[in-house]
């Protein structure tokens, strides 16, 4: 409670204690104290004095207090914010004008005049560095001037030239007809190599790449390729009768023999995704013209698609292969990938080499990774002996994607097809010997409920090693 609400509350007390007084004259006790002989009438005049006295010291400080929140109002009015703020002031002024949001009078002066000290030094810092830009302004302005003083003689001379202007011109359009013509013949050399890829991507198409040239204008930044090629010996438009994986194809055709030319400062290509929407035919051709451009420079693809790499693998072409994984933070880990086979086989290894390696693991789980490599090893020969025997890519994929049990991926591998289960039994034990017949039930009982007795874990994985290896080195059935 403030001192002019106080000194209210005991006048207005007072004018009851009159009040009760002049209803009760009678009486001289305190009706609040029960003190006696008190209420007289000298008590009377001097309680109406305080009143008068007390009235007047709460209006001297209601007065002081209205002038309080007027200077207070007056002081946050002054703080307004100009219609755009340099950056360096942005901070001192956020604090000069979040005064405007403090209450208290004693706070509000304090921040006010912290506040302004502050800004007013920032503001001072603004203004010499005002003052210096304009000084180097009008430095360079300065410069400018003797600049265009010297500009100013060459026109001159230029205006004196322009008689041989003519000649120049002449000259000028000699060059660009030689540019275009040395241009075209560049296009021929690298539209040769783009037709020989393109023989080997096109595989089944029916869509023969003739010429490769650019045209328009000179004066444009911009020239169109223009691919003369026919559809069954008719010409047709490149765009509107391929495929998408065609297109890419065709793509390809166009841009690798730019990036292998003999004048390019790279010595590597680097390709993402090029086995997109190619059918299988095309990821063969793909993987032969790699292999070929790999042999004079560094070739990086980055692919999603496995089939690119069993095509460099099925053929036996050389290649490198690393994952590239990207895990949590974005953090990015790279790290050499061997084939599913050698794979399969590590994973097994190690968890033969398990100490206390539990009944359930030896029984179900190792025998299950041994079931996996020779699942990508009868793969594997089935795609070998598919490709050495000319067959169709096509039927093959049919074959494998309906091979949903290991006798049925070694089925093509040795046939070609999906064969009996007892064909298959005797083709392996011809092939690798009949402990091989033994191995392969060993891991099918792996995935049953009573899993596979394996006495010697780190034997039956090299036996497991072996029999892969002798499947994906079998040779074509005749």
């Amino acid at each position: 409670m403030t001192g002019a609400e106080d000194a209210l509350q005991r006048a207005h007390l007072l004018e009851k204690a009159l009040a009760h007084n002049d209803r009760h004259p009678e009486e001289e006790s305190c009706p609040v104290c029960g003190t006696e002989q008190i209420l007289d009438v000298a008590w009377a005049a001097g309680a109406s004095a305080q009143i008068a006295m007390l009235r007047q010291e709460a209006k001297t400080a209601e007065d002081a207090r209205s002038e309080l929140r007027s200077a207070a109002r007056e002081a946050q009015n002054l703080i307004q914010a100009p219609p755009r703020i340099p950056a360096a002031l942005s901070d001192p002024w956020s604090a000069w004008l979040a005064c405007r949001t403090v209450n208290d009078p004693k706070e509000l002066a304090q921040r006010i005049h912290d506040t302004a000290l502050t800004l007013a030094d920032a503001c001072a810092a603004v203004k010499d560095n005002a003052t210096r830009e304009l000084e180097k302004r009008d430095e360079r302005w300065r410069q400018l001037v003797t600049r265009l003083a010297s500009w100013t003689e060459k026109a001159r001379a230029a205006a004196e030239g322009e008689p041989r202007l003519g000649h120049v011109r002449k000259a000028r359009a000699w060059v660009k007809a030689l540019t275009a013509e040395l241009r075209e013949k560049r296009m021929e050399g690298s539209t040769g190599h783009s037709q020989q890829i393109w023989e080997k991507l096109r595989q089944e198409s029916d869509i023969d790449l003739r010429s490769v040239s650019l045209q328009g204008s000179e004066k444009a930044t911009v020239r169109k390729l223009v691919m003369d090629v026919t559809v069954d010996g008719e010409e047709a438009s490149a765009l509107s009768v391929m495929s998408q994986g065609e297109q890419h194809s065709l793509a390809l055709s166009l841009f690798l023999p730019r990036a292998a030319t003999a004048d390019s400062p790279f010595g590597f290509i680097v390709i993402d995704d090029p086995v997109q929407s190619m059918d299988p035919a095309k990821v063969n051709g793909l993987a032969q013209v790699l292999h070929e451009l790999g042999e004079h420079r560094q070739v990086i693809v980055f692919t999603h698609d496995t089939r690119l790499r069993r095509a460099f693998t099925t053929r036996e072409l050389p290649v490198t292969v690393f994952e590239v994984e990207r895990g949590k933070s974005s953090e990015v880990s790279v790290k050499p990938v061997t084939d599913p086979v050698r794979q399969a086989i590590g994973d097994a290894r190690a968890l033969a080499g398990t100490e206390n390696l539990p009944e359930a693991a030896r029984t179900h789980v190792l025998p299950s990774l041994c079931r996996v490599a020779l699942e990508n090893a009868f793969v594997e020969a089935a795609w070998v002996q598919h490709l050495r025997s000319g067959g169709s890519e096509h039927d093959l994929h049919a074959a494998v994607a309906d091979a949903d049990k290991l006798m049925k991926m070694a089925s093509p591998a040795f046939f070609g097809d999906i064969g009996p289960a007892n064909g298959v039994y005797r083709e392996l034990r011809a092939r690798c010997g009949s402990r091989s017949v033994d191995l392969l039930k060993q891991c099918q009982s792996g995935a049953h409920a009573t899993g596979a007795r394996i006495a010697g874990p780190h034997r039956f994985v090299d036996e497991i090693k072996d029999l892969a290896q002798k499947v994906r080195k079998a040779e074509v059935t005749k």
